[in-house]
């Protein structure tokens, strides 16, 4: 018996442990990324906040951080670092196969001045522009070598970015965002403290009446056709069905923050919101949730097609879309 008890009490404790274990609450586990079917998430080992992605086509884009210009040549599967500046980089525009424009807001009020910087050959060499404008904030193509570049004045170019002239003068050395969009070489729009547009190709502009919404606040406009377009600002998406004459707002997304927009269709849409990309199917007055990110925040989107999209956002983030 001397034996037994002792072995009768291990038996016991190990089995008062196993009680304890069995019942003790499991760790919840970790919150994971919601993704869509098509989409895939990757990170930069570069981990500083992405503040545009374009992409030319299917396979050549580029993506910009604060300082970094990287370059994919098969669709955002990996990247390549091809420019390291000084400068705070902002925006893309992609005119051509091997042509790009990254704009830097030098944002030193006594600089008076922006820059871009400019590639030929997909990214090989750079040069640089220096833009007599504060804080230029947009810059958007309408061919491969007509473009237009928004800050206190309406720039344009026809020779591809290396050489601008101020057609229009807001009268405003406004700081904030200033997102352009034109359909073609004479219609377009543009916010400088409120929202413009113009019929002749920037020389003139008229201001339109955009109630409900913040005129110093506008992050994204995008036109389907001469009539059908929407305005993003941090708490809103705004339709027009008669070419900016009238806005109606037809969503209130869930976080009020820089909010990107891209149609495909008058009906097929997709729009950052946070760490979110939601997508509508009925000209923006429903949309459904395609990513919803844990730890990241998603600000810029662009698709060549409706079978092939990126975005991108904090910590290095690039999310494909590939159907």
């Amino acid at each position: 018996m001397k034996y037994f008890i002792p072995a009768l009490l291990a038996f016991l404790l190990l089995l008062n442990a196993c009680s304890k274990g069995s019942n003790d609450p499991k760790p919840a586990p970790s919150p994971k990324d919601t993704l869509s079917s098509g989409w895939t998430k990757t990170n930069l080992t570069d981990t500083a906040f992405l503040t545009d992605i374009v992409f030319f086509d299917n396979n050549i884009g580029y993506t910009v951080n604060r300082s970094n210009i990287y370059r994919s040549t098969n669709g955002g599967t990996t990247w390549n670092k091809v420019l390291q500046s000084n400068q705070i980089l902002s925006n893309i525009a992609v005119p051509g196969l091997n042509n790009a424009l990254f704009l830097s807001p030098i944002n030193i009020p006594s600089a008076n001045s922006s820059k871009l910087f400019i590639t030929t050959d997909g990214g090989n060499s750079f040069d640089s522009v220096v833009i007599n404008d504060v804080n230029c904030s947009d810059v958007f193509f309408v061919s491969p070598t007509i473009g237009y570049l928004s800050g206190r004045y309406c720039w344009k170019t026809t020779d591809g970015g290396f050489h601008w002239t101020a057609i229009h003068d807001f009268g405003k050395n406004s700081y904030y965002y200033k997102p352009l969009f034109f359909l073609d070489e004479q219609t377009g729009w543009m916010s400088v403290e409120g929202l413009y547009k113009t019929t002749d190709g920037g020389l003139n502009w008229v201001q339109e009446a955009t109630p409900g919404f913040n005129p110093l606040d506008y992050t994204s406009i995008y036109f389907t056709n001469p009539n059908k377009g929407f305005i993003a600002d941090s708490i809103g998406i705004g339709l027009t069905t008669d070419g900016g004459l009238n806005w109606n707002k037809i969503y209130t997304p869930r976080n009020q923050r820089f909010h990107d927009l891209h149609f495909l269709s008058e009906t097929l849409g997709y729009m950052t919101d946070g760490n979110s990309i939601l997508k509508t199917t009925d000209g923006g007055y429903t949309w459904t949730k395609e990513v919803t990110l844990v730890k990241d925040t998603l600000i810029e989107l662009h698709f060549t097609d409706v079978n092939h999209g990126w975005a991108c956002g904090s910590n290095g983030t690039i999310l494909r879309y590939v159907k």
